[in-house]
Formats: structure tokens, C-alpha cells, sequence
């Protein structure tokens, strides 16, 4: 109620604009959370998922296909993000993302394992996971959800973001319960609910 009255006095707060989107598409209402997405031009959104979210909320609502020409202001924003954004700006997004969470672990660079081995906090064996679509990852825990959202087409995503969305995909799809917090705990949950599947030897 506040982020409408404040947009009622100045429209032009594209921050909070962008706010009120995700707030929208969290609860579910698609059309008004694209609504106020596309009320700020591409140029001055900075929010890489936002962004995305408008491409795949035009994409669903108004059945538009790969190259339609009215998608293309937005993906060439996505990709301006995305050339952007800095690797340590994304390590700062994921770890941000995990600050909160029941049972949080931090989510580790790979090329800062060491740091982290010291307490032995992370799981840096090898492991093969495949998904149902019979793509197989292999890597740590960390490194497989990476190479399965970067595979997925959504590397503008945070890890966090990623493992959240798809939690909750998979439990519309099946009702599992799949916690996000860390990469180990999001496969493992899901190798249990079977929807992927763990081949190591």
C-alpha cells in the first residue's frame, strides 16, 4: 500500500516500481506484476531478474516466440545485465541470498574452496547427478547447481535464486519439499524426491 502511494506521488520511482513487480509476480498475478514491470523502460531497469522475469511473463502471456521483435528491447537489456555484472557482485548476491535461512550455509565460490576448507565446511567431492531429461552434471555440489542453471539458460540468476525457483517448480510438480539454503541440501532433497538422480560409483 505505501510503494502504490508513493508511486501515485512520483510514477517515476523505478526502484520501487521494480519492487511492487516482484512483490506481484511472488504472489502469483502475472499480468499485474508485468504491468509494473514494463512501466519502466529497459534502460533503466538494473534488476537482471526482473528483466527476465518480463521476457518469460511475455513469453507465457502473450505466447510470444524466440525472436519475436517485442522481445528484443528486453533481451538486449538482459545481456547488457549480464555483461555487467561482476563475478564478486554475484558471490556477494548469493551469499546475501542465504543470510536469513533456517539452517544456513554459506554458498562458496569454487575458486574460493580453500578459504572454506579450513573449517571444513564444504563438500568438495565429485559427484554425478543427472537430470530427467537424462543431462548429466559433475562437480561439487556447488558446481553442479551452476552447470545446471547456467545449462537451463538462466546463469543471470544467482545460485539462490535458482535453487528457490526450482524448489518451487518441483514442488507444484510433485508436492516434494526441496530446501534452497545450500547447493548440498537442494540435490540431495531432490535426488530423494527422485526427481534427479545421483550416479555416483
Amino acid at each position: 500500500r505505501q510503494i502504490r502511494r508513493a508511486l501515485r506521488l512520483d510514477p517515476d520511482l523505478h526502484e520501487a516500481r521494480i519492487y511492487l513487480g516482484h512483490l506481484l509476480y511472488d504472489r502469483g498475478d502475472w499480468e499485474g506484476s508485468l504491468r509494473e514491470f514494463e512501466r519502466v523502460p529497459p534502460q533503466e531497469h538494473w534488476d537482471a531478474l526482473a528483466v527476465w522475469r518480463i521476457i518469460e511473463l511475455k513469453r507465457a502471456l502473450w505466447q510470444m516466440e524466440d525472436g519475436d521483435a517485442r522481445l528484443r528491447p528486453w533481451e538486449a537489456r538482459l545481456k547488457e545485465l549480464e555483461d555487467l555484472q561482476d563475478p564478486l557482485d554475484r558471490l556477494l548476491a548469493e551469499v546475501e541470498a542465504g543470510v536469513g535461512a533456517d539452517d544456513a550455509r554459506p554458498v562458496v565460490d569454487p575458486s574460493q574452496l580453500e578459504l572454506f576448507n579450513r573449517h571444513g565446511a564444504e563438500d568438495t567431492s565429485v559427484h554425478h547427478v543427472r537430470m530427467s531429461d537424462g543431462h548429466l552434471f559433475v562437480g561439487t555440489w556447488h558446481e553442479i547447481v551452476r552447470q545446471m542453471r547456467d545449462h537451463a539458460g538462466f546463469s543471470h540468476e544467482t545460485i539462490g535464486h535458482y535453487m528457490r525457483r526450482l524448489a518451487e517448480r518441483w514442488h507444484e510438480q510433485s508436492g516434494a519439499e526441496i530446501p534452497f539454503n545450500d547447493p548440498e541440501s537442494f540435490l540431495r532433497a531432490a535426488i530423494r524426491a527422485r526427481m534427479l538422480k545421483l550416479e555416483d560409483n
